[in-house]
């Protein structure tokens, strides 16, 4: 005997432990983008969305951790029997899973959302969308809402359809998809246009064959206005964008009355016991007929066999988008007269959902906010039947405002170092969740999504960007800010050049096409200073000076680029009587030639020198005028052959610099 207690107390002791775990569910998942890459601070909402009478209405929020994870725990003195999670897809629809608890208390739900195009202020991108009716077996969609930016066009469109059926793909615009039974799926379509714009749009559609017989829900009530004259008033629901437009009333008296009539008047010549009927046809073609029986006494009508008195009403709540109602304040027509049907009806702008049975406590998610008519219809065990019709409103949720989006960029070479410590959140507990960076780099275009507060971009060409800054805070607040980010090179000096030619006694002709200038860079202004108390202003090349006399002159070209740079050189300009006196000679010292240019790993430099036996300081510069190579070598009179050696150098252009007592010279190559 004892031992039969000890097993009853032991099995006491599973079962209460069997509840507990049955009120405690662990919620975990990942949320990635469709290159398979984690989603770092996004919102996931976990309802609640069971509906029976020991039932939990849970509302949960968490948000993704830099792997994309997110876990959370449920508990309730209740059932937790079915849930409902949901995450923002990158285009601002939403993604809905529908779990059903299973015994091992712990669901698993991963997200898949589209990974957004690389931003720019000037470029109209791509859209899918699409929309769908419930047919009598099926579905069918229309992709008519999909855009492609003007000289584009869409070439592929691939639907999932939500249920285990393979992806439809090729270019299907308005396909037809045949469910096997009723339900909620989740459909996606996936467009790619000609110029490979890629966009993904995802909605969950409620497939009811039966919202495609042409539903009416059809009432007749009544009032005496006299023994014998009674007021008929029809109520009626019927599906959006369908109407009645045929009433035939058959009064029981072998009178009828054909027309459109909701509340007819009509007054019977005797007592006695009368089957009324209403017959509708709407305009898509359904029919439905209402009877009751009316028994007309000297004093108070009546029908039978339906009793009065049971009444149907319902409130509702509202957690972000998800509407839970609650019923329990409907009555049957005494205390003994039990609901047995409660069969709710939810409309919005695209749909109309029926949901059957006897739910007391149901949920539905709509999608934005307005004013949604909400319809519930109760029958109890004695055959009665009441309606309610109420208006759920659904307000927009303010955005507020107030948080402001900042940065300041320093920059050594050409990596900007960015800090957006500056942002702020609409008050002071409104934190930063997202920073979204968007860089312009001539044709690109990159974006770097997360909550980084101080990146870096590595400019490779001098000039001016635009940088902007997203923010968007834990309230829901987004500012947007931007500048311009200005790269210039460090040191111009050594880009300018000129040669000097004379083609007269005292005519020189002047050449300035042999300036080296970075890639993309270009002389916008050039002013020459002639060494007699002459200029020229402008931007001429190749100008022709006439000197009044004989002698040597000191001219200069100043030049200024498109990226800024100011640069000037300044030659002593020989003039003299005999025409073969080469202008070169003025100069001591002068780079010749580079060979190759662009240069892989070696280079070989022929230099002048006027002089011999001349000690050379051969150094190579980068742009920002960093000493990269540097080498002694002696200088004979004459033309010098130098190699220069270039493993060293990382890609992109440099200055080769050759001074020495006497003068200097400089002249630009590129690495490869």
């Amino acid at each position: 005997m004892q031992k039969i207690i000890r097993i009853a107390c032991l099995l006491s002791v599973l079962l209460i432990q069997s509840e507990l775990m049955a009120n405690t569910i662990i919620v975990k998942g990942y949320v990635r983008d469709s290159a398979n890459n984690p989603i770092a601070n996004r919102t996931v909402k976990i309802y609640s969305t069971d509906s029976t009478n020991h039932g939990c209405i849970l509302s949960h929020t968490k948000v993704t951790n830099p792997n994309g994870y997110y876990i959370d725990t449920l508990t309730c003195d209740g059932d937790i029997r079915k849930l409902s999670i949901i995450v923002e897809n990158c285009d601002g629809k939403k993604i809905i899973h529908e779990h059903t608890i299973t015994p091992n208390n712990f669901v698993e739900s991963n997200f898949t959302i589209c990974k957004p195009l690389s931003f720019h202020p000037d470029i109209v991108y791509c859209k899918s969308a699409f929309s769908y009716a419930s047919l009598a077996t099926g579905v069918k969609f229309n992709s008519a809402g999909c855009f492609a930016p003007g000289g584009d066009s869409i070439i592929s469109r691939k639907w999932s359809f939500g249920d285990t059926s393979a992806a439809l793909t090729g270019n299907r615009f308005d396909p037809t998809h045949a469910y096997s039974k009723a339900g909620i799926y989740q459909v996606c379509l996936t467009i790619k246009t000609k110029s490979g714009c890629e966009s993904k749009y995802c909605s969950t559609i409620v497939f009811t064959p039966e919202s495609t017989n042409c539903r009416v829900d059809l009432q007749v009530d009544f009032e005496k206005m006299s023994p014998k004259k009674i007021q008929f008033k029809s109520h009626s629901s019927i599906l959006t964008g369908d109407s009645i437009v045929q009433r035939i009333w058959k009064f029981g008296d072998g009178n009828s009355l054909d027309g459109n009539l909701a509340n007819p008047l009509k007054e019977y010549k005797n007592k006695g016991d009368y089957k009324v009927c209403l017959r509708v046809r709407t305009a898509k073609g359904c029919e439905k007929e209402f009877c009751i029986t009316l028994i007309i006494h000297d004093t108070v009508p009546g029908t039978i066999p339906i009793p009065a008195g049971c009444k149907a009403k319902f409130t509702y709540t509202i957690k972000d988008t998800l509407i839970v109602f609650n019923s329990s304040g409907s009555v049957g027509s005494n205390p003994s007269d039990s609901i047995i049907s409660r069969t709710w009806y939810y409309t919005d702008s695209t749909t109309s959902v029926s949901l059957p049975g006897n739910i007391i406590t149901p949920s539905y998610p709509y999608t934005k906010p307005g004013n949604y008519l909400v319809l519930l219809v109760i029958k109890t065990k004695n055959g009665c039947e009441s309606r309610y019709e109420g208006k759920v409103v659904i307000e927009p949720k303010p955005i507020p405002t107030g948080c402001k989006a900042f940065f300041t960029y320093s920059i050594k070479d050409s990596l900007v170092v960015f800090n957006s410590s500056g942002s702020v959140g609409s008050t002071p507990s409104d934190s930063i969740i997202s920073r979204t960076w968007y860089y312009a780099d001539n044709a690109v275009s990159l974006s770097l999504p997360g909550n980084i507060i101080t990146p870096s971009y590595p400019y490779t060409k001098p000039g001016k960007y635009k940088v902007y800054l997203v923010i968007k805070t834990k309230n829901g607040c987004e500012s947007k800010y931007y500048t311009s980010v200005e790269i210039r090179p460090a040191n111009c000096n050594t880009l300018v050049q000129f040669n000097a030619e004379r083609i007269s006694p005292k005519k020189i002709q002047f050449n300035s096409t042999v300036s080296n200038l970075l890639q993309g860079d270009s002389v916008i202004e050039r002013k020459w200073k002639f060494g007699d108390n002459t200029q020229l202003g402008g931007n001429r090349k190749d100008p022709v000076k006439e000197f009044s006399r004989m002698g040597i002159y000191n001219s200069c070209l100043s030049i200024k680029t498109l990226y800024g740079c100011e640069a000037q050189i300044c030659k002593n300009i020989v003039v003299q009587d005999s025409m073969n006196t080469s202008q070169y000679l003025v100069d001591y010292i002068k780079i010749i030639t580079i060979n190759p240019n662009p240069v892989v790993t070696r280079m070989v430099t022929t230099v002048y020198s006027r002089n011999n036996n001349v000690e050379a300081d051969i150094s190579v510069y980068d742009i920002y005028g960093q000493g990269k190579i540097n080498v002694k070598k002696m200088l004979g009179q004459g033309n010098n052959i130098i190699e220069i050696g270039t493993e060293s150098l990382y890609r992109g252009p440099y200055f080769l610099k050759v001074s020495t007592r006497n003068g200097k010279d400089s002249k630009a190559f590129y690495k490869l």
